[in-house]
């Protein structure tokens, strides 16, 4: 049944519906049954309910300061006292607040969640609608900023196991870990804290503070003053560098100055060197051995560089700088440069000339052209470019009658000559062929009075020969190309090289290959190789020669033979004679460009050295299709 009630009551004006009496308190409605029987109810301070209480469709209603008291002593109890709703539990117990799904606290419409309790999972604070702390199964997320405030706030992280270490991350947004502060303390009273920054990579340690030290891992700038309180103040760097134009010593003094003041180099076990302000002579002095003191020049006041003369090797630390005066040095003194005097310039009077000495290149490097005066006239110029360019034209000449350019290569290979009239003619190279303005240039005959002819090709001689009355060179120059003298195909006359009648020597500075039998009228004389005091592994180098001869042999060594060259099933011999002291020793062992041979001694056995002898140790190396043979024998000799 719908009751209407008055819109706008008095106070105890009353309203009926059907058997219930309401009436107005001032501030909700109050309900009475009459004409029921039921007028005496209210003298019951105690009743009792069985079953479910049905309202009908009404609210129950408690005014003034009315509780709804549960349990057996009223432990739980719901009213309102006129200004507040109070939900109060007295008992022993806990009040919850149960429910299958969640828990939320929010605001009359609902709208706007404060407290929100998620059923198995978080626990959530907001504020105005906004989450601004949730529980995790790792701990808590704050979203904003943490507050704590108080006479002595602080914010404590303890940790339940000391061998680990608390750590605060500070993460991006892509949740990479920008920087860290860990606090360190798993070596006892040893308590560090580490700040570390993300380098790109990883976190690396940037700052470090210790019990004892703070250590700063990288660059350290200072906006403001930076002041050290203390005994000492050690800087470990190479260099410093100060800005500031003026460094004061004894910043503290006041009124009358009494103490030194100066700077001092640490030299190790030699003796330091110093140099200060002496308060009482009122000058600068030095010292070299750390004893005896120099003044700085002669009079008071500490005037004048007089005494650095002395100094035979003055070293320079930034720029030197001559105020506008010159720097003279006597005729014949040098400026050398390089801890090694690899450069030197001198001025040489008796030859008027500057000259520059050097081990590497010589290099300039002006950033625009690089001029060449002489008796006050430009002549040349290098341009910016790269140029090389006389300063009038044609006025100059590379070269004269009697001295005259060697060799002269072109990236293009072609010569181009210009006439008075600007005609250009061109000699050029096409297809390994000599061509001048497109003609090539027949026979040989035209390159006689070329001293050093450039041959590309076969050299065909017509059968003649080639009779030179100095030294005739043949080598190769980019890759090792064999040189081929006569033929192994056709026989015929001999080749001849040097002359027998003059007793020409022939240099061959390569390996020398002969196909058939090869016939020295006078021999073979074979170049040796001394060695000192071997022991270990000795390199034994074939480039020169076979034969090595040793003295002060140390110990039994390992004979390393490189640059062997031994080509698949070639043999050759190596020997290597060693000068016996107090105690013989052998090649025990052999390698061959640093891989270990076996050696097939004679008799199946090492030999043994004889002391204060001489032993030859023969070794026959064979190439058996990539694996090789080595045969060693010794033979004993006297003394020497």
């Amino acid at each position: 049944m719908a009751i209407t009630f008055p819109t706008s009551p008095s106070l105890n004006d009353t309203h009926t519906a059907g058997d219930i009496i309401w009436t107005w308190n001032g501030s909700s409605w109050e309900s009475t049954v009459v004409g029921t029987g039921m007028d005496n109810v209210v003298e019951d301070t105690t009743p009792q309910l069985g079953g479910a209480l049905d309202t009908n469709g009404n609210n129950i209603t408690f005014s003034g300061s009315n509780k709804a008291e549960f349990g057996a002593a009223q432990d739980l109890a719901i009213w309102h006292n006129g200004n507040h709703s109070i939900v109060r539990e007295t008992g022993t117990g806990d009040l919850y607040l149960q429910s299958d799904n969640n828990v939320i606290l929010a605001t009359d419409s609902g709208t706007k969640k404060m407290i929100k309790g998620i059923g198995n999972g978080a626990t959530e604070l907001y504020h105005n609608d906004n989450l601004r702390l949730n529980t995790s199964t790792s701990g808590i997320t704050v979203n904003g900023e943490v507050h704590t405030e108080g006479a002595t706030p602080h914010l404590t992280l303890k940790r339940t196991n000391n061998a680990n270490v608390p750590t605060l991350r500070f993460k991006g947004s892509g949740g990479t870990t920008g920087a860290s502060i860990d606090f360190d303390g798993t070596s006892g009273d040893s308590n560090t804290l580490i700040v570390k920054t993300y380098d790109g990579v990883s976190l690396a340690e940037r700052f470090r503070v210790g019990h004892t030290a703070t250590t700063v891992a990288g660059n350290l700038v200072v906006s403001g003053d930076f002041t050290v309180n203390g005994t000492t103040t050690t800087v470990n760097t190479t260099e410093m560098t100060v800005s500031d134009n003026i460094i004061t010593l004894n910043n503290d003094v006041t009124g009358a100055p009494s103490e030194n003041a100066g700077i001092e180099v640490e030299r190790g076990s030699s003796s330091n060197v110093s140099i200060r302000w002496n308060e009482t002579s009122d000058q600068w002095e030095f010292t070299n051995d750390g004893a005896s003191y120099t003044a700085l020049g002669s009079g008071g006041g500490g005037g004048g560089l007089a005494n650095i003369v002395d100094d035979i090797s003055p070293q320079l630390g930034g720029n030197l700088d001559a105020n506008g005066n010159n720097i003279s040095l006597p005729d014949s003194s040098r400026i050398i440069i390089g801890t090694g005097n690899d450069s030197e310039l001198r001025w040489d009077a008796g030859d008027n000339e500057a000259r520059y000495s050097a081990t590497g290149d010589i290099q300039l490097a002006p950033s625009g052209r690089l001029q060449f005066n002489t008796g006050g006239t430009d002549r040349w110029q290098f341009t910016s470019a790269g140029h090389l360019l006389p300063e009038a034209n044609a006025s100059y000449d590379i070269g004269s009658a009697d001295y005259k350019v060697r060799h002269l290569f072109l990236s293009d290979n072609s010569l181009k000559f210009v006439d008075a009239s600007d005609v250009v003619y061109t000699l050029s190279v096409n297809g390994g062929q000599l061509e001048f303005e497109g003609s090539p240039i027949g026979g040989i005959a035209s390159l006689v009075d070329d001293t050093s002819p450039q041959l590309g090709g076969t050299l065909d001689l017509n059968l003649q020969s080639i009779t030179s009355q100095g030294n005739i060179s043949i080598q190769t120059v980019v890759n090792p190309y064999p040189i081929d003298i006569g033929t192994s195909s056709v026989s015929g006359s001999a080749v001849n090289i040097g002359s027998q009648a003059l007793n020409t020597p022939v240099n061959i500075s390569g390996e020398s290959n002969f196909g058939a039998h090869a016939t020295f009228d006078r021999g073979v004389h074979e170049r040796f190789y001394t060695i000192t005091g071997a022991t270990g592994t000795v390199t034994h180098n074939c480039w020169w020669g076979h034969l090595w001869y040793h003295t002060g042999v140390a110990a039994n060594f390992t004979a390393n033979i490189t640059n062997l060259g031994l080509e698949q099933e070639d043999a050759t011999n190596v020997a290597i004679v060693i000068n016996q002291g107090n105690t013989g020793y052998i090649p025990n062992a052999i390698e061959i460009a640093g891989v270990a041979q076996t050696i097939t001694w004679q008799g199946n056995s090492a030999p043994t050295p004889t002391d204060n002898g001489i032993d030859t140790f023969s070794f026959t190396i064979l190439n058996r299709g990539g694996v090789y043979v080595v045969l060693g024998q010794m033979t004993a000799f006297g003394g020497v």
